[in-house]
């Protein structure tokens, strides 16, 4: 089972149940670490074979602990390492909040000082420094609050997610999908990347021309996609009205955009009517990368 496929499996779970997407990932990501190490009861009651000693065990066994160690496989690790960057992470909006508070009151300071000057006829050179000093304490706390942004982001690996440079592609655009480098390239990266790619396409899409919600996509947009990646043609498999029909076939009750998941059963419908793999209809699109311009 590929990862795309492995998505449809848990959308078709999330209706069974009558409940979202998101509670069943978050159901299975808490459950997946207490999973208890398969034994030979397991196969045994399974296979319908075995004496009442072995289904007791079975039975009596304990369900939310693990009973020996899970496998090394880096993940562990991972998130415990990302549980550490959470624990130092800082929070900008507060910090720039402050910084700001303080800055307001050193230019009031300085201000109410300028008003004394005034009346009282003294000169206000002194008040004037001030509040220059004061405005460039801020630009700069303001641009180290940014840096420190920046820093985090790179830290994390969100700066650039997707992009054409984090997955290694030589170039993108029409051009690319007869580029053999290119081809190469999209089809070595692994399920994980070609899903990133595909993200960050569907969400520029979204905010080509003035759009608002890079999460939804509307029926224009929807086409202008297909239309980029060559897949409709008035001559071919795939013609605008069957675009339209797609879209709405994969537009649930009362909505008038896809959210990304439903996005995924449109181009599998696509797929389905261009005769491909789902891969290859979503390698295409990565490699489109961005909106073209029209003529």
């Amino acid at each position: 089972m590929m990862y795309p496929q492995f998505l449809f499996g848990l959308l078709k779970v999330a209706e069974k149940r009558r409940s979202g997407f998101q509670e069943v990932v978050a159901r299975i990501i808490e459950n997946v670490s207490a999973v208890p190490r398969a034994s030979m009861a397991d196969l045994l009651i399974f296979q319908n074979t075995g004496d009442p000693k072995q289904a007791e065990e079975w039975v009596a066994r304990p369900r939310g602990l693990p009973q020996l160690p899970r496998t090394a496989n880096g993940t562990a690790e991972r998130m415990e390492r990302e549980a550490a960057l959470a624990k130092n992470l800082k929070l900008p909006s507060q910090k720039l909040d402050t910084q700001g508070s303080k800055s307001l009151s050193k230019s009031m300071q300085s201000s109410t000082a300028l008003g004394e000057s005034k009346q009282s006829g003294s000169e206000p050179l002194q008040a004037q420094e001030a509040g220059k000093n004061g405005h460039q304490e801020e630009e700069l706390q303001i641009s180290q609050a940014l840096a420190s942004i920046k820093q985090q982001k790179r830290i994390w690996g969100l700066q650039g997610y997707g992009s054409a440079e984090s997955l290694g592609l030589p170039c993108v655009g029409q051009a690319a999908l007869n580029d053999p480098r290119a081809l190469i390239a999209v089809r070595k990266l692994n399920p994980d990347q070609l899903m990133m790619g595909l993200k960050r396409v569907f969400e520029r899409y979204n905010l080509w021309q003035h759009g608002t919600n890079k999460g939804a996509m509307d029926k224009a947009r929807f086409n202008k996609m297909m239309r980029d990646a060559k897949f409709v043609r008035e001559c071919g498999a795939l013609s605008s009205s069957t675009s339209d029909r797609i879209f709405q076939r994969s537009l649930p009750a009362v909505e008038v955009t896809l959210n990304f998941m439903q996005f995924l059963t449109a181009l599998k419908h696509v797929a389905g009517a261009l005769r491909l793999s789902l891969n290859e209809v979503m390698e295409s699109i990565v490699l489109i990368n961005a909106p073209l311009a029209t003529e």
